[in-house]
């Protein structure tokens, strides 16, 4: 292969435009209970320590649902005897030290919202999330020590995730494809707690396709590290990331393809010039088929772990590994 430098990067010609579906599968992902989280969700445990209670029952409420599993109290680390399609009937809220895991099943989750609200110390894994869904399907507020990992968010006409006055968060190793709205950070409109709370977020190998815009959005009183991200061939001239007001982002180690329907003159990363913080420096990051990102550089206060150092193996990998795998598409 003919090996080209894009950006400090070094890919080949047929390998950057490889890679649009991932290869994790969640029947053969590894011992969760191993997994190190990085940035800032890396004091959140889950229910490690507690017990193993498994999924019995598919259906929205009753004994052995996910909904009576995540209500108990205590650490519990909820499982799946079998594969399954879960639609929600209302918004199921998950207690405070609790781990949700589907790997070595297929698990598929609607209908309504995962919510965290007031709660601590909890994690969200491998899980299909592309059916019907009368609100975001992971909804965090008020809320401290989130890990999502290895979720696949696809087709899903909403945010995928929003996390409102919520610190502490990793959202890793995850796939958003055909979103038109992937994630809102540090929303306002709700009010304020009561002690001022900093939204701090890491967001680490995820991968977005084909989809537009909010990849993510970022807002006051919000601290976002993106670090070792993919976003392929976004579909619109205007850019897939926004940072407004005080928010402040850092963006390193990362790639970045404009999808061919925008203009030859290329795309902006950002909508307009933030009027946030946003600093992504360009011999840390890669931009391609006309992806740019031209505006101020601002100086922020962001730092939830040192980035690796990101070259064609690392992004191919966070291609592959992406989300939970072709069958949820």
């Amino acid at each position: 292969y003919q090996r080209r430098v894009h950006g400090g990067f070094f890919y080949t010609d047929t390998e950057s435009d490889k890679g649009l579906g991932p290869q994790h599968d969640t029947q053969t992902c590894p011992d969760s209970d191993n997994d190190v989280v990085w940035g800032y969700g890396k004091y959140t445990t889950g229910g490690k320590g507690g017990n193993v209670a498994y999924v019995t029952n598919c259906g929205d409420s009753g004994p052995g649902t996910l909904r009576d599993l995540a209500a108990k109290e205590g650490k519990l680390v909820i499982r799946f005897q079998k594969d399954c399609s879960i639609l929600l009937l209302s918004s199921l809220f998950i207690n405070s030290d609790k781990s949700i895991d589907g790997c070595g099943r297929r698990i598929r989750i609607g209908g309504y919202p995962l919510m965290i609200k007031q709660e601590k110390n909890i994690i969200i894994k491998n899980l299909c999330l592309n059916l019907p869904n009368e609100g975001d399907p992971i909804s965090m507020w008020y809320s401290s020590n989130v890990w999502v990992d290895h979720v696949t968010f696809a087709g899903i006409n909403r945010l995928s995730t929003d996390v409102t006055y919520t610190t502490g968060v990793t959202i890793s190793n995850s796939l958003f494809k055909d979103q038109p709205l992937s994630a809102l950070i540090g929303f306002l409109s709700s009010p304020k707690p009561a002690q001022p709370t900093v939204v701090t977020v890491s967001w680490y190998r995820n991968h977005g396709l084909s989809s537009r815009y909010r990849q993510p959005k970022v807002v006051a009183d919000a601290k976002v590290h993106i670090c070792n991200s993919v976003l392929d061939n976004w579909r619109q001239v205007r850019g897939p990331i926004e940072v407004h007001d005080d928010a402040q982002v850092l963006i390193e180690q990362s790639w970045f393809k404009a999808g061919d329907a925008n203009d030859n003159g290329g795309v902006d990363l950002t909508d307009g010039e933030p009027d946030g913080n946003l600093n992504i420096p360009l011999d840390k990051n890669s931009f391609n088929n006309g992806a740019r990102y031209t505006y101020k550089q601002s100086k922020v206060d962001v730092n939830s772990g040192i980035c690796p150092q990101a070259n064609y193996k690392l992004l191919w990998d966070v291609r592959n590994d992406a989300g939970v795998g072709n069958w949820c598409w």
